[in-house]
């Protein structure tokens, strides 16, 4: 049981990655983040220049990243989305997003995330994730992404840089082993909350197709979706006009993941909001489902940011 309900969960969040990083469910793809103290923190414990500078790679060749002009932002300043994923039609565990101004630089937005495993799951496979990204509030380009990962007794931290002028994203590990460094050459690069940003920001016409070279917090991502057809749905907030994409994996840098986003569904709000209604995947262990079920206001989530980030 305990190896099934591992692989499961490992399944869920690479099956769902398409999806997350497209809709902003971003924490529950921490597979591979603080308020303006903790962001201090993950920023002094890693540099890029730490450790020696690594070959930067670039795309193939036939691969073009298409430029987006961001539309409305999808997301609201200090509203808190709470979202539940279940496993073989069990809930399992618990996300949150949340995004506001940074405190130090008007000009930019953090959005901070994070997942939790529920106490029954806990007992097979505990995770404490959490994921901070900065980004620009004109053109949601993003700056930096840190993520603090914490499943079972693996602990590791993670930053990501990225630098539009050198065409450079430079991706930090680091755990009891030391620091690991990557560095990517991309000339368009999203981090994952960012990406889901701009990708629900576009005007979303059935029929249309997007791509967007994203970053996790270990692997880069070139995703595609396309927008397939309105359909109604019921959900935990009620019954929505939504909209159906299907998210595709064109390149991964790591490989070996190609084939685990297949069969993944997402539905947004049919509405200027394009709410980040449900996620459907399946895998060959069972069906993984994650259901937007509460959207507290300024206030609300205001009061309870600190618990984010613990």
């Amino acid at each position: 049981m305990h190896c099934i309900t591992s692989l499961g969960w490992a399944l869920a969040k690479r099956a769902g990655l398409a999806a997350i990083a497209l809709i902003a469910i971003i924490a529950l793809s921490l597979a591979s983040g603080t308020g303006a103290q903790g962001i201090g923190l993950a920023r002094a414990r890693v540099h890029p220049r730490a450790t020696p500078t690594p070959k930067i790679l670039s795309l193939p060749p036939a691969i073009r990243i298409p430029t987006y002009a961001p539309g409305p932002m999808p997301f609201h300043e200090d509203e808190r989305l709470t979202f539940v994923a279940s496993w073989l039609g069990l809930p399992a565990a618990q996300a949150q997003m949340e995004l506001h101004r940074d405190p130090a630089d008007p000009a930019l937005w953090t959005c901070e995330a994070m997942i939790k495993t529920n106490r029954a799951v806990d007992v097979f496979f505990k995770m404490r994730d959490y994921m901070r990204e900065q980004f620009r509030i004109d053109s949601l380009a993003p700056r930096d992404m840190y993520v603090r990962q914490r499943e079972n007794y693996r602990h590791d931290d993670f930053n990501v840089w990225f630098n539009r002028d050198r065409q450079l994203v430079t991706m930090s590990k680091r755990n009891s082993h030391g620091v690991q460094l990557k560095q990517y050459r991309a000339s368009n690069p999203w981090g994952m909350l960012s990406g889901a940003a701009m990708a629900l920001s576009q005007p979303m016409a059935v029929g249309e197709k997007y791509t967007f070279d994203v970053f996790s917090a270990t692997t880069r991502y070139v995703l595609s979706f396309e927008v397939a057809g309105r359909e109604r749905i019921d959900t935990p907030l009620g019954t929505f006009d939504a909209l159906r994409l299907v998210p595709s994996v064109l390149y991964l840098s790591n490989g070996k993941f190609r084939a685990d986003a297949q069969s993944t569904n997402i539905w947004i709000s049919a509405d200027g909001r394009k709410l980040p209604l449900r996620v459907e995947s399946a895998t060959f262990i069972g069906a993984i489902r994650i259901d937007l079920v509460k959207i507290e206001e300024r206030q609300q989530a205001g009061a309870h940011r600190a618990e984010l980030r613990h």
